[in-house]
């Protein structure tokens, strides 16, 4: 969901899932009651599917070291613990997700730039993960860049990517080892919270937001571009059905039909506006 959300008091090779996987998937839908998920076998499907794939990771490829083990946590989520273990493991292939050839058929560079072009001033990224964000902002308007993330290994990656950016935009950057539910910025220190595709991770997006709304400044945004449940019922469905178990053992562990909107709303966030893409599986929001 691409997320550009306004607080109200303060005025944010690809890869694809295999095919003989999608079908055990929408077998399983169907057996649970889920109607018509064929449609992703289909050619004419083939974004539909794209999208599937690059959420629902494969757990062989990114995550060999814990395949298959259950996770701690509420509803699927992680802990911490696994989480970082989890990001720690598969730093160094990360990419070809969130950045792979299946993210640019889906137009998800064009996407984050796009959300990215309206931070400016002192900026502030959850989960900044390995990266994959910082050479998208437009650094002529940043007077700094705060990037956090729970796990060292990928923020090594990051570090290469702030290393390739000019000069005088890298000396903008500091990258820190952080969890973004308890973050050691002072309130009002921020005018811009970034977070991208990662409050489906993490173990208590609710403490995430609200500590996004309360390092922001008077005036301040928070922007978001996050996986959504889908608007269309039978993705919708096929979501709810899959969600637990694809988030205990599928590579990112991601809770994918969560509800971005009302998470924001519950903190205290004012929406200004909202543009689906792909039935809402990915949503924007200001």
């Amino acid at each position: 969901i691409v997320v550009q959300i306004l607080s109200p008091s303060r005025v944010a090779g690809p890869l694809v899932r295999p095919a003989s996987t999608l079908r055990s998937l929408a077998s399983c839908g169907r057996r649970r009651g889920v109607a018509a998920l064929s449609v992703f076998q289909s050619p004419r499907r083939r974004a539909v599917r794209s999208i599937l794939g690059s959420t629902l990771l494969v757990s062989h490829q990114l995550r060999p070291s814990i395949a298959g083990e259950r996770l701690s946590g509420d509803g699927g989520r992680m802990a911490d613990i696994d989480r970082k273990k989890l990001y720690d493991n598969v730093a160094d292939k990360y990419d070809e997700l969130d950045g792979g050839a299946a993210a640019t058929a889906l137009g998800l560079p064009e996407k984050r730039a796009k959300l990215l072009a309206e931070a400016s001033g002192d900026v502030l990224e959850l989960a900044v993960g390995t990266g994959l964000n910082l050479p998208l902002y437009r650094y002529e308007n940043i007077k700094s860049l705060r990037g956090v993330d729970l796990s060292s290994g990928m923020l090594q990656n990051a570090v290469v990517k702030k290393n390739k950016l000019p000069a005088r935009d890298k000396a903008k950057i500091s990258l820190s080892e952080m969890d973004a539910s308890r973050l050691s910025f002072d309130d009002n220190s921020f005018d811009y919270v970034v977070e991208t595709f990662s409050l489906c991770v993490v173990y208590n997006p609710e403490a995430v937001l609200r500590e996004a709304f309360r390092v922001l400044k008077p005036g301040g945004q928070l922007l978001i571009l996050e996986n959504s449940r889908s608007t269309n019922p039978i993705l919708g469905l096929y979501q709810d059905v899959t969600a637990d178990i694809l988030a205990r053992y599928g590579g990112k562990a991601c809770i994918w039909n969560q509800d971005v909107i009302e998470l924001t709303k519950n903190v205290g966030f004012k929406l200004d506006y909202v543009e689906d893409y792909g039935t809402g599986l990915l949503r924007a929001v200001k």
